[in-house]
């Protein structure tokens, strides 16, 4: 909860550290939660999982779909 600030406010010099652990933290429970439980039940069915992310084209897209290398470890073929 201390970090969340950080996102939004220059909150000193821990501002972009405490930023980063935010948006990790979420890249963590989004690529484990949504799209890891996604690639498993296309393992278990036979399909592979492929696609892409919300506005992967920016030049950093962190603040959007996280961290894409951690996102693209949990499908079969990633996007192209």
């Amino acid at each position: 909860m201390t970090n969340y600030p950080a996102l939004w406010y220059d909150i000193g010099p821990d501002t972009a550290a405490r930023a980063t652990r935010c948006f990790g933290f979420r890249t963590e429970l989004y690529a484990s939660n949504y799209v890891g439980q996604v690639a498993v039940w296309c393992a278990q069915h036979g399909v592979k999982m492929t696609g892409h992310q919300d506005q992967e084209e920016l030049r950093n897209p962190v603040a959007v779909s996280g961290d894409l290398m951690k996102i693209f470890e949990h499908q079969q073929i990633p996007g192209d």
